[in-house]
């Protein structure tokens, strides 16, 4: 090998060792400032948390409830219940993405379903507990609310046992959950996650392509069969709603409010009692935004119309026997009400 070679090999070498480092060097630098974010994020994560649950312990403690899980008795209790939660009630919170939201301040609990207006609860819980805005109207808010709900709200299974036996018990404190018709919410669920293929790889659907809202329903229906209707591992957005908000864990009596969103007036009545004037400027802000969104929108059609083009009775009957669960323990008959919207171009508010 010639001198002139040798040097050229040389540099070829050196230049090859430098561009490794300076890649190395650049992947370490985003390693360290990703690792800060997280610390950082993880700091104020607690010091809300913390600041939150100073608020439950001195409830708690003011009232003398500092006795260990088990011997726990509340001083007062709601509709004169004592209650021993099974375990597994931690289960059914860690597979929900936001379990039951805790607004210790208020003395609030509030539980929000998937595609049963769990955004715009999700919205408001932020707003409301940490000042946080995001708009649920809106496609670049839209993204954020579930996400950020899920690493900063105080949530129930974030809660020491004596602590959640303490809330659901103690009469000061109230319980709203709201749910929506298993069928139209099961629809929505097809329109926003299935259609075009979008998210094959929720549960059970397993990346197989859906051909129709039928073939969709006929998967779930083998997945009931297979699984004996033990299927709340399947995704959270067909997931049995019986399977939120505790409701196979509590008598009825805890529940202050179990709203549908079909029925509107209720829902509004919901947020004015529960949390008053704040509840009331939510609404009215809400309202506002709805009506100009639905005075541009010539493509929403009424629920009954979009139903029927996926639909027929013996499908219907079908979903019934699927959720019967639901059906069951909610109050709901075959088909919704007119004014549940359901719309498939774009994530709605109520979904």
């Amino acid at each position: 090998m010639s001198w002139v070679a040798l040097q050229r090999s040389r540099r070829s070498a050196a230049r090859l060792i430098m561009t490794s480092g300076s890649r190395w060097r650049l992947a370490l630098t985003v390693f360290f400032v990703v690792w800060c974010l997280a610390v950082v994020a993880t700091a104020l994560n607690a010091a809300t948390r913390s600041v939150l649950w100073a608020q439950f312990r001195n409830q708690a403690t003011d009232l003398g409830h500092s006795q260990k899980y088990g011997t726990y008795l509340p001083l007062l209790r709601k509709h004169n219940l004592s209650i021993q939660l099974k375990p597994e009630w931690r289960v059914e919170q860690k597979l929900s993405y936001v379990g039951v939201i805790v607004f210790p301040k208020e003395k609030r609990l509030l539980c929000s379903i998937p595609k049963a207006a769990c955004t715009n609860l999700r919205a408001f819980a932020l707003r409301k507990q940490l000042n946080v805005r995001l708009d649920p109207s809106d496609a670049q808010n839209f993204t954020y609310i579930h996400p950020v709900s899920k690493r900063f709200l105080l949530q129930l299974g974030s809660l020491s046992d004596e602590q959640v036996q303490y809330a659901l018990t103690h009469p000061d404190w109230r319980y709203a959950a709201v749910v929506r018709h298993p069928l139209s919410r099961l629809l929505s669920a097809y329109l926003d996650k299935v259609v075009g293929q979008r998210e094959l790889w929720r549960r059970p659907l397993q990346r197989q392509p859906v051909q129709s809202f039928e073939h969709f329903v006929r998967i779930l229906e083998d997945v009931a069969r297979r699984y004996r209707k033990n299927w709340d591992w399947v995704d959270e957005h067909w997931r049995p709603q019986s399977g939120f908000c505790l409701f196979r864990f509590l008598p009825r009596e805890l529940y202050d409010y179990v709203v549908k969103v079909e029925n509107r007036s209720a829902l509004r009545q919901l947020f004015f009692d529960m949390f008053d004037d704040d509840g009331r400027v939510w609404i009215q802000d809400q309202d506002a935004k709805a009506a100009a969104t639905h005075q541009n929108a010539a493509h929403a059609r009424s629920a009954n119309a979009k139903l029927r083009a996926f639909v027929d009775e013996s499908l219907a009957k079908r979903i019934q026997r699927l959720y019967a669960e639901d059906y069951a323990r909610f109050g709901y008959g075959l088909w919704p009400d007119e004014d549940d919207e359901i719309d498939g171009h774009a994530p709605e508010t109520q979904t």
